[in-house]
């Protein structure tokens, strides 16, 4: 893979509302002391335990092999998401072989 960064259409974000998120976590470690992350992690564990925040329901696409195997998957996925109705995310697990 080229390390590059990942082109995603336009008109899936406009007419599809498409979002794409991303963080960089160990920034955000480096930037807080380990008693802030330990409270953190209290608040979204009392969350997740009342049942205040669900996962979504969504789909992990790996994406392995050569770049045209790579380019073939996530146009397939690009595809579903601009046919509608798919009802989940879809999270994009970069692999190495």
């Amino acid at each position: 893979m080229s390390k590059s960064p990942l082109s995603l259409p336009t008109s899936l974000f406009i007419f599809k509302n498409l979002t794409s998120h991303g963080y960089w976590q160990s920034r955000w470690y480096k930037q807080h002391s380990r008693a802030e992350r330990e409270d953190m992690l209290k608040e979204v564990i009392d969350l997740i335990e009342s049942q205040n925040l669900k996962e979504p329901v969504y789909e992990i696409v790996p994406l392995k092999g050569s770049d045209d195997e790579v380019n073939h998957t996530l146009a397939n996925t690009l595809k579903t998401i601009a046919d509608g109705s798919h009802g989940k995310k879809f999270l994009l697990k970069w692999e190495t072989e």
